[in-house]
């Protein structure tokens, strides 16, 4: 079957029309056809008369033809058997013509009655193609509503018309029902003209065209036979009607706008048109106004076709309105069913149906304020996979998905009915337990779960796999807390279970919240301290071994708290990455730190480099690139001289960081990978990274036992192998230098060197070592 594009009710077509070609013909046609039309009253009565009527319906067929080569209606049946019809009535004009030319009796019907008769059917035929063809579904309401029309102007017309005038000549019985026939035709026309009129759609000039060419057909026919009781002389101002018709519809299929006539459209359900309203009303006065009628002119009454009229067009119509109230009530189902899926779909998580984090505070929240009414112990685990990153980077996300799927199921399976899970984000999920008797419960649940959680998942293509589980305990007493808070402690918990050995849980207590407390007054001390500028940075040097050149510094963050002492920048990064302070305290070191490698330029003809860290939040947000690019270009550094560097969690967490990098190579600037050998990279992917340096975690490993100096020389050979500058961090003693040197280690950075360095003694170990040319 031929697909067919819907439009909406609108009428804009879902697919794209196909080019006009000789967009201007339909009114140049139109133009031209009027004024052979209007010609028309001078041409000479007799055969010059048949000849020019029959010539412009022929022009009319012609244009009609061309108008469907031309613009390609997506149906085009319809057209086809409207343009057979034309064809058919050409035809009757031209054999009346030719039967009143060479006879001089009036015989009634004629063989041009036969061919007339044919084409009321077909075009008949032709409207009721095309307007089912714009209706997508069953339009029983539509049919209601052309029966309802049918009747009303069949009364119309048996009542006011009457029978036909006696014809002489011919066959009596014969002409007798061919002339009732015409009558009850036009009724067939119109009524499903008026069911294509009131099909829900665009009013495109092609349709008007095509309904104002048939009404002066119907009106025509209707006035022939009301004033002359079925005369059928193609004389007087009525052949000038049927003369437009042929022009009007050969303008109608010239027009541009016929390729989206017969495209369906969309109506929604038990939506009454205004058009369908009008032409019912005006149907069912048709009783009344004939009763009306024929008293004021004095003839009888028919009492019973105006009776059983009005009693068909009265049911007709309650059924109509039934049909309507029905759809109303399921569109109304429809859409509160699609409401009820929205709000489902906004407050759960699409791929394992959890609640998510904005369904689950609110839970939380309404089992606190039941337990500060009752008095009753609250739970709220916090349930963080372990291992979970690496299922994603060894199988692929979609094997990540169904460890998801699987623990979701898990999980909720352990919980009693009324206990609460749902999915945060990512691998992390909620549980909330109500009502809970001890925190002893708490805890023996979250153990629980755990041990399902670590259970091996065998994915679809049949690979096992297994992930584990850190668990966060919070507890609230009589509600006394709010949902973000409680949360947050739960969170803090399953840090700590984390950090002290994973596949473990930690209940909050005095000891986390003083570390909450405390890393709280740090985030808000560190944001006054940015805004203060009262950071500063050190430096480590980077030295070839060989024969001790400074190649260049890493930047150290660091701060004397006042008040507190120091603080590490490893400390300060922990507490930033959970905010957007991450953003901003990047931003501040790749400013200051260019600055200074810009002071340092001053001193020395040599360029050193610098080595900056960008948190991975940083590098997934588009601002790194701004941020990178103004630093560049506010301290007037050759880019090169500068090198971003990240942790290999950064490729595992955010894969977006990826296009960002090479965004940032793209200015000049070089990435380094920080911490290599501690994360989830591994050698083999070094090639498919977009780095130009390699920063190994010596003090990660331990070169004194064999396994561990063989595990070292594999990584370094295969960091080498890939042709990418090495670089080992953490070097603190000769030891440590004389073993990589070994190994063929040449760059190396670390407190063995001294470091880290103010600015200002990095500045005078450049002015004393490489002073500038005089």
């Amino acid at each position: 079957m031929e697909s067919v594009p819907v439009t909406s009710a609108a009428g804009t077509s879902g697919t794209a029309a196909p080019p006009v070609r000789l967009p201007q013909a339909w009114w140049v046609f139109l133009l031209g056809g009027a004024a052979l039309v209007i010609a028309y009253h001078w041409v000479p009565r007799g055969t010059a008369t048949t000849v020019y009527y029959v010539a412009v319906g022929a022009l009319g067929v012609g244009a009609m033809a061309l108008g469907i080569h031309l613009r390609r209606p997506v149906r085009r049946a319809p057209w086809l058997v409207l343009l057979a019809s034309q064809v058919l009535w050409v035809l009757g004009d031209a054999v009346g013509g030719v039967l009143a030319a060479v006879s001089s009796t009036d015989y009634f019907p004629t063989v041009a009655d036969a061919f007339y008769l044919v084409a009321y059917p077909v075009l008949a035929v032709a409207l009721l193609m095309l307007t089912r063809g714009r209706r997508p579904r069953r339009d029983l309401e539509g049919l209601l509503d052309a029966l309802t029309v049918l009747i009303g102007l069949a009364l119309l017309t048996m009542v006011v018309i009457g029978s036909p005038a006696p014809v002489t000549g011919g066959h009596p019985v014969l002409a007798l029902v061919v002339s009732g026939a015409y009558p009850q035709l036009d009724i067939l026309i119109i009524t499903i003209l008026v069911a294509l009129i009131t099909t829900p759609g665009s009013r495109t000039p092609a349709l008007k065209l095509l309904v104002v060419a048939l009404s002066l057909v119907v009106t025509a026919d209707v006035g022939a036979t009301a004033l002359d009781k079925m005369t059928f002389d193609s004389t007087g101002a009525l052949d000038h009607l049927w003369l437009a018709s042929y022009v009007l519809l050969g303008a109608a299929l010239l027009h541009p706008s016929l390729y989206e006539l017969s495209i369906p459209v969309r109506a929604e359900q038990g939506q009454l048109r205004r058009s369908r309203v009008a032409a019912t009303i005006l149907v069912m006065l048709v009783p009344p106004g004939v009763l009306v009628g024929e008293h004021l002119r004095h003839r009888p009454i028919s009492v019973w076709p105006i009776a059983l009229a009005s009693a068909a067009m009265f049911g007709l119509v309650v059924l109509r309105m039934t049909i309507v109230v029905r759809q109303i009530a399921a569109a109304q189902a429809e859409r509160e069913q699609a409401q009820a899926a929205l709000a489902y779909q906004a407050s759960h998580d699409s791929l394992t149906g959890l609640p998510n984090r904005a369904q689950g505070l609110e839970l939380v929240s309404a089992s606190l304020a039941r337990a500060q009414r009752d008095g009753a112990l609250v739970g709220l685990l916090f349930v963080d996979l372990d291992g979970f990153k690496g299922v994603n980077d060894s199988y692929g996300h979609r094997a990540g998905d169904e460890v998801l799927q699987a623990v979701a199921a898990r999980m909720r399976a352990v919980l009693r009915e009324g206990d609460m899970v749902g999915r945060l984000g990512g691998d992390e999920f909620v549980v909330l337990l109500e009502p809970l008797v001890e925190t002893g419960s708490a805890v023996t649940v979250a153990e629980r779960l755990i041990g399902e959680v670590s259970a091996a998942v065998t994915l679809s293509h049949g690979h096992p796999v297994r992930v584990g589980a850190s668990v966060g305990v919070a507890i609230s007493q009589d509600g006394g807390t709010d949902a973000e808070t409680l949360l947050n402690e739960a969170d803090t918990a399953a840090y700590r279970a984390k950090n002290l050995g994973r596949g473990r849980v930690e209940v909050f207590g005095d000891a986390l919240r003083r570390e909450l407390q405390e890393r709280s007054d740090l985030e808000r001390a560190l944001r006054r301290a940015l805004a203060e500028d009262a950071l500063t940075l050190r430096y480590d040097p980077v030295v070839e071994v060989g024969d001790g050149t400074v190649l260049g510094y890493q930047a150290v963050l660091d701060w004397d708290r006042p008040g507190v002492g120091p603080v590490t920048g490893e400390q300060l990064r922990a507490v930033a990455e959970l905010s957007d302070l991450a953003f901003d305290l990047d931003t501040w070191v790749l400013g200051q730190a260019t600055r200074q490698l810009a002071v340092w330029n001053g001193l020395s003809a040599t360029r050193l480099g610098l080595g900056v860290y960008v948190s991975a939040r940083h590098l997934a947000r588009v601002r790194v690139l701004d941020d990178v690019r103004r630093a560049v270009e506010e301290s007037a550094i050759a880019p090169g001289q500068l090198t971003v560097e990240i942790t290999d969690t950064t490729f595992i967490d955010d894969p977006v960081g990826f296009g960002n990098l090479d965004r940032i190579r793209e200015l000049g600037v070089r990435v380094g990978l920080q911490d290599f050998g501690t994360g989830y990279s591994s050698v083999r992917r070094l090639q498919r990274l977009p780095i130009d340096v390699v920063k190994l975690d010596g003090g990660f490993l331990d070169w004194r036992s064999p396994s561990g100096a063989g595990l070292l020389q594999l990584m370094v050979q295969g960091v080498q192998n890939f042709g990418l500058p090495l670089v080992v961090t953490g070097v603190t003693d000769d030891e440590h230098r004389a073993m990589l040197s070994g190994l063929g280690c040449e760059v190396m950075e670390g407190s063995c060197f001294g470091g880290p360095f103010t600015a200002a003694e990095v500045a005078e170990r450049i002015a004393r070592m490489s002073p500038l040319p005089s």
